[in-house]
């Protein structure tokens, strides 16, 4: 009944671009300075080195951790749902993934373990049966807004810009993308469905690389 698409002649408002906010390597190194010896240190770590999503971190298991390998699997997310906090599969397919982390990340993970088990064995039989990587002192999952909460006030501690907890994965690909980590290799490690993402939403960080690529070209021709 309708002749034409009227939606065709709606004008769009334009969609302002984000400026992704970062921690550059020397705010990271002091960060991880700041936050040893806190107790949720290995927490901040496994979101700045490994890039996860706040819900991803907050959905690991230790069956997720194998430490032999120096690997992290990425196959839950801890989500408030009908009231409630629950275990559900990542964002997208493309986010299930293993991932290679550094030995320094491991090591921490391994003594967070020990934490835990101290702080569990205290409880005894109250202990939740839940297998968390990250939880309360009473085995309980963390409430995703209380960790944001610790992260602003490690945040200040560090002086660091102001920069929520999710800029914490930004500053991963930040980093890697300034250490001259191939694109394709942060995409995956982001778990980006498209390497188009990466490159628009990292495109700041860019200059570093031509810079570097200005100096090789300086090198080969004019020296």
């Amino acid at each position: 009944m309708v002749t034409r698409n009227v939606a065709k002649s709606v004008r769009m408002p334009r969609v302002p671009e984000h400026q992704v906010e970062a921690l550059d390597v020397q705010q990271a190194r002091r960060l991880l300075a700041v936050i040893e010896g806190h107790r949720l240190s290995a927490l901040f770590s496994t979101a700045l080195v490994l890039g996860l999503r706040r819900g991803e971190v907050l959905g690991l298991s230790w069956p997720d951790l194998d430490f032999n390998a120096g690997s992290v699997s990425v196959r839950h997310s801890l989500q408030r749902l009908d009231g409630s906090l629950q275990l559900v599969p990542p964002k997208t397919r493309a986010s299930v993934s293993l991932l290679a982390a550094p030995p320094g990340l491991m090591k921490m993970l391994a003594k967070h373990r020990v934490q835990q088990q101290v702080e569990r064995l205290a409880l005894g039989s109250d202990w939740p049966g839940l297998d968390l990587v990250f939880t309360s002192t009473v085995g309980t999952p963390l409430e995703p807004r209380n960790v944001s909460r610790a992260w602003d006030a490690v945040r200040r501690e560090a002086d660091l810009p102001n920069l929520r907890f999710h800029d914490l994965r930004h500053s991963c690909a930040t980093i890697l993308t300034a250490l001259g980590v191939h694109p394709r290799v942060i995409m995956e490690m982001l778990r980006h469905s498209q390497i188009g993402v990466t490159m628009n939403t990292y495109s700041h960080v860019s200059l570093v690389l031509q810079r570097e690529a200005a100096d090789a070209l300086e090198t080969a021709l004019f020296r």
